[in-house]
């Protein structure tokens, strides 16, 4: 009985010792665990429990014998550092995965080769040292009395429980990402496809890809989004592929049994399971565009979309595909399906001869034809024949015409009025035209208008009869393109010994001049009208006895003629400004020399002949042509075909950013990387592969090459790369940014502090134990 009191007396000065920390001795029998293949690895189950007084339990799973080994961690009653592990909060800190690893690795791996050492023993003071490295835990003996194998098993210990906080981190922090901003696509046959995505993240346990549009399927290590053609909408789609991943589980201990105290053993029945959830989702567009056949009916002799004519779309079996009637814009057929195809016309517009051509034309496979699809109609043709005084031009009323074919049948027979007559639709060939009665105050005209009606039903020239007053001289000023007069001509009219009889400026109307004396006469012409050139014929007329003159007094000027240079982009047909141009004549004179501008360049009055048309300076961004454009101007000063000269823009420049590995000098993927301009703007972002980075086109000027999140094991560089690109858009060499590799560290022996604090705890423990023996003693002896 007094034993069991010294006993119990020691058991309270030690637990008294050890209200802020609490040392384990090694018990005198443990079960050590020698079939470590039914251990549970501490990443699927890490466990905690409640011991049976007031400390804290970490056991490991012996599954042979359905029970746990398990470990004290601290007080829980006491102010100290253990006192935070509790069950209700153990899932929310990595302290449950440090324990169980060190457990592991001290019983499950160790326990038969170091049995000698007390494993055991040993992974209770590291859980101690883990968990709360400033507690005053401390070893077993002084760190000079530990062995090379005991100081190499304790490093070990509390190295795996370093390791394991890294684990539970990457759960508690759980998260995932594409390694690409954003999705796009080619289209393969009939199927958008996708580039390669791979999801990235620790720690993932399952994951699942979905896409609001086609499938996902796996290729080449990652995952590429397929869409059929008939999938997708007219105009914008856009894509949205979702990543949903779940970590790995940690198991937490809620309900336990108490077992033996002295082997700290105990059961466990429930396991709570905590683990981690995280979406990704990157997006993409595909832009579908529908192909249209544009069918025009036009008007032959305007090019105009025709109105009112019913037209027939036949394929190539003969079926009716499309019937409609033309109106102001093209008819378009939507999505045809490639093939031959027909088109008729069955009712003509008003006004125009019905078409009897049949217009082919072949879709092709893309849905496109490669010439337009025109329709032509011709009008209902009219021959106008015009009576007109000779001095005036104008209309003439009063005179009776007769018109014959060219059997000498008469086909026609009128009174002109104040309009030209019209006959519709003269069959072709040829036709005379003559008066029989003259216009009151008009002479008889005794000329034979001939003509001639082509198969077209029209004729070359006009069909004009002209009739001259009694006794009037007029002067006509006209325009020689459409013979119209021309007002703003200073003429001058001289007699044959060079007297100047008049001098006018034409008007909207013939000169008069009344009773001119007879003889011979000269007209001249001293200032042009404004856009015509000045005319340098002199018309000589004699006027009769009568006072007629046998033809019409008639002088034409020319408008002033443009020829139009044009300097484009050869890429998209627009005007360039900035190249100088020189144009030069046959006989190699420069005629004129310019520099280019946002609309063509205009030349007035060229002589005819050959020109030849080079450039000396480019525009700026663009290469020089070295072509020579040659073209005549005609006898009318105008040429044939437009003339056009055209420039190239020049190849842009390509800086090559490295991203390596500073040990190896080999290139380094996965760093995520942006360069800024001057200004701080972010004009390129991306992720580093295994070749170099190639950006075209970056303007002259300074930049700044950075990295925002370094790759998997190693180090965020923080270096800023500057670098400068020059006005020829290069850089001196390659861009390198460099990388060092993450450094292991490695945890440290235990200090001189808990050494000294382990050396103390065991004087006062055996100066308690010699005050209570010799209290015992002393009772014994009384």
């Amino acid at each position: 009985m007094k034993l069991k009191n010294f006993l119990t007396s020691l058991t309270v000065i030690i637990s008294s010792l050890f209200i802020t920390t609490v040392k384990a001795a090694a018990p005198s029998s443990y079960d050590l665990i020698r079939d470590t293949s039914n251990i549970i690895n501490y990443n699927e189950d890490i466990v905690k429990v409640e011991g049976p007084t007031h400390a804290l339990y970490f056991p490991l799973k012996y599954s042979a014998s359905g029970n746990y080994l398990v470990f004290c961690s601290g007080d829980r009653s006491a102010n100290t550092e253990n006192s935070r592990f509790t069950k209700t909060n153990f899932v929310r800190d990595y302290d449950g995965a440090v324990v169980a690893a060190i457990i592991k690795a001290g019983v499950g791996e160790n326990a038969t080769k170091n049995a000698s050492n007390s494993s055991i023993f040993f992974t209770q003071i590291a859980i101690w040292k883990a968990l709360a490295p400033n507690a005053g835990n401390s070893f077993p003996a002084t760190e000079a009395a530990l062995s090379s194998s005991q100081r190499e098993l304790f490093n070990s210990l509390l190295a795996a429980g370093e390791a394991a906080k890294t684990s539970y981190n990457d759960i508690k922090n759980f998260s995932i990402k594409f390694d690409a901003t954003s999705l796009s696509f080619t289209l393969n046959g009939d199927v958008y496809e996708s580039q390669v995505i791979k999801v990235l993240g620790k720690e993932i346990k399952t994951k699942t890809l979905s896409v609001n549009k086609g499938e996902v399927v796996e290729k080449d290590g990652g995952y590429v989004v397929r869409i059929g053609k008939s999938l997708l909408a007219e105009g914008k789609n856009t894509i949205t592929l979702k990543a949903n991943a779940t970590s790995n589980t940690i198991k937490v201990a809620s309900n336990y049994t108490n077992g033996k105290s002295d082997q700290q053993t105990t059961t466990i029945t429930v396991f709570d399971e905590y683990s981690n959830t995280a979406e990704a989702t990157i997006n993409g567009e595909i832009n579908i565009e529908s192909k249209y056949v544009s069918i025009s009916k036009i008007d032959a002799t305007t090019s105009k979309e025709l109105p009112g004519a019913t037209l027939v779309l036949k394929d190539s079996k003969g079926n009716q595909i499309d019937k409609w009637v033309s109106t102001n814009t093209p008819h378009k057929i939507k999505n045809l399906a490639p093939g031959k195809y027909t088109l008729t016309e069955t009712i003509a517009p008003e006004g125009y001869k019905l078409s009897t051509e049949t217009v082919e034309f072949t879709v092709e496979s893309d849905g496109t034809v490669k010439n337009p699809v025109v329709m032509k109609n011709y009008p209902d043709t009219y021959v106008e024949i015009s009576k007109v005084d000779a001095t005036t031009s104008k209309e003439l009323p009063g005179a009776t015409l007769v018109l014959k074919d060219s059997k000498g049948k008469q086909v026609d027979k009128w009174v002109s009025t104040n309009t030209p007559h019209k006959i519709k639709n003269l069959a072709p060939g040829k036709y005379t035209l003559t008066e029989t009665i003259a216009p009151e105050g008009y002479k008889l005209s005794t000329e034979t208008v001939e003509f001639t009606v082509e198969k077209d039903g029209t004729v070359k020239n006009p069909v004009v009869m002209k009739n001259y007053p009694d006794k009037f001289i007029y002067i006509s000023k006209v325009d020689a393109t459409n013979n119209k007069e021309l007002p703003g001509a200073t003429l001058v009219l001289k007699d044959s010994k060079g007297k100047q009889v008049d001098k006018w400026v034409s008007t909207n109307t013939p000169h008069e001049i009344k009773n001119l004396a007879p003889g011979k006469y000269t007209l001249t012409e001293t200032i042009a009208p404004e856009g015509y050139k000045l005319s340098t014929e002199t018309v000589e007329f004699t006027v009769e006895k009568d006072g007629t003159v046998k033809n019409p007094v008639v002088m034409k000027n020319y408008p002033d003629t443009y020829v139009e240079i044009s300097k484009v982009d050869a890429t998209n047909g627009e005007e360039l400004p900035g190249a100088t141009l020189v144009l030069k004549d046959s006989k190699g004179k420069v005629v004129e020399t310019w520099i280019s501008g946002s609309t063509p360049h205009k030349i007035k009055n060229l002589d005819p002949g050959k020109y030849t048309l080079t450039e000396t300076i480019a525009p700026d961004g663009y290469v020089l042509s070295t072509d020579t454009v040659t073209f005549n101007v005609e006898k009318d000063g105008t040429v044939k075909e437009p003339v056009v000269m055209k420039n190239y823009p020049e190849e842009p420049k390509t800086v090559y950013i490295s991203k390596q590995d500073i040990t190896t000098g080999e290139e380094l993927p996965g760093a995520y990387l942006e360069i800024k301009n001057e200004s701080g703007e972010v004009v390129e972002a991306w992720i580093s592969s295994n070749e170099p980075h190639k950006v075209q086109g970056l303007e002259p000027g300074k930049y700044t090459l950075i990295e925002t999140i370094a790759p998997d094991g190693y180090e965020l560089s923080k270096e800023a790369v500057e670098f400068t690109v020059k006005e020829d858009g290069t850089v001196d060499g390659m861009v390198i940014m460099y990388n060092k590799p993450e450094e292991i560290e490695v945890p440290n022996t235990a200090s001189f502090k808990t050494i000294t604090a382990s050396l103390i705890g065991l004087i006062v423990i055996g100066l308690g134990s010699m005050m209570i023996y010799k209290n015992y003693k002393k009772n014994e002896e009384y």
